[in-house]
């Protein structure tokens, strides 16, 4: 995904800039493997002639469409969500950007925080107003990226 440049300030400076940690596909991967094995072993149980031969054919082509529709909505978009994610630290703020067609920004200045926190991979940022902390979930490092906010709020 390209790098959100408009989204930034003319002379907003960049610290950090990453996706969310790459194990975020994992299910999604292990899904297809799943998804296809059994596709697989149906189209071949199918093919056998477990029915007569127009039957079959029909019932192979409704697998298929099954599995294809499976693949699109438990993989194909789950990375395509991946891929149309970012997180930056800049000089001024902590920016979340979502979507591939239709972008969402979550950003959040840093003199709207009131402390910065972690637990795993979910970064939790803490606001005045608001009793529960903001999470960003599924970022890599959370610790380097807990120390750099509080980093950039200090100064």
């Amino acid at each position: 995904m390209a790098f959100p440049d408009d989204e930034l300030y003319l002379d907003e400076e960049v610290f950090l800039d990453t996706n969310p940690s790459f194990g975020e596909l994992t299910w999604p991967a292990l899904e297809l493997v799943l998804f296809s094995g059994v596709a697989a072993m149906a189209i071949g149980v199918l093919h056998r002639g477990v029915l007569n031969t127009q039957e079959s054919y029909m019932a192979q082509q409704f697998v298929f469409v099954v599995w294809l529709f499976l693949v699109l909505w438990r993989t194909v978009l789950p990375a395509l969500s991946w891929l149309g994610t970012r997180f930056l630290v800049t000089d001024r703020r902590v920016m979340l950007r979502r979507g591939v067609l239709k972008r969402r920004v979550e950003d959040i200045w840093y003199g709207e925080m009131t402390g910065v926190s972690r637990r795993g991979s979910t970064l939790l940022v803490r606001m005045h107003p608001q009793e529960r902390p903001v999470p960003f979930e599924h970022l890599p490092n959370t610790k380097g990226i807990v120390r750099l906010v509080q980093e950039r709020r200090n100064l």
